[in-house]
């Protein structure tokens, strides 16, 4: 597995470079891809929203959509009818 996951963490670096980021983090396993974050050093210490995710399954990396984050995250939006206070 350790090969696999070399193999993978590549492919989510090419990917992130052809997309403008230069930095890949192992963020876990989902939906049995490999989950990377992305990011650019430039950017170090700034935090505005989700992170950007690479996933990588069956050695082809995909960029995820923003709007899968918190999906990958294990986040679940409230319904929209929600209307109890959550504190």
């Amino acid at each position: 597995m350790d090969n696999k996951k070399k193999e993978y963490r590549k492919k989510a670096k090419e990917l992130a470079l052809q997309n403008g980021f230069d930095q890949v983090s192992y963020y876990g396993e989902w939906n049995g891809y490999l989950a990377y974050t992305v990011s650019r050093k430039e950017d170090a210490g700034c935090c505005i929203g989700y992170p950007r995710f690479i996933l990588v399954k069956d050695s082809v990396a995909t960029l995820a959509p923003y709007t899968q984050s918190e999906d990958i995250m294990g986040m679940t939006s409230m319904s929209k009818d929600h209307v109890d206070t959550l504190l």
